[in-house]
């Protein structure tokens, strides 16, 4: 099963820390990844994590890294993007 992890600041995150999710900072990320047996999940909002790094580690750990990138000019709220996180995990988050 895929450890999930995410990085960013705001009502999100503390729901995901909640839900039993890691939140970390991004300086974090790489040793998550280097040191991981499975699948990494990242949930993240592009801006604690910038593109750049998610590039820069899809590269470096291939299909060990997954990135969830929730865009905030979307005006995600903790609801909507609880349903994208289960969505695109294809798992169900405790409420």
């Amino acid at each position: 099963m895929a450890e999930i992890v995410a990085c960013g600041k705001s009502g999100l995150y503390d729901f995901l820390s909640f839900s039993g999710i890691r939140v970390v900072e991004a300086e974090e990320i790489d040793h998550i990844l280097a040191s991981a047996t499975d699948t990494v999940v990242l949930v993240t909002d592009g801006i604690s994590c910038s593109t750049e790094l998610i590039s820069d580690l899809e590269e470096k750990y291939g299909t060990k890294f997954v990135p969830v990138v929730l865009d905030p000019k979307q005006g995600v709220d903790v609801s909507s993007a609880r349903r994208f996180v289960e969505r695109a995990l294809g798992v169900k988050l405790d409420r």
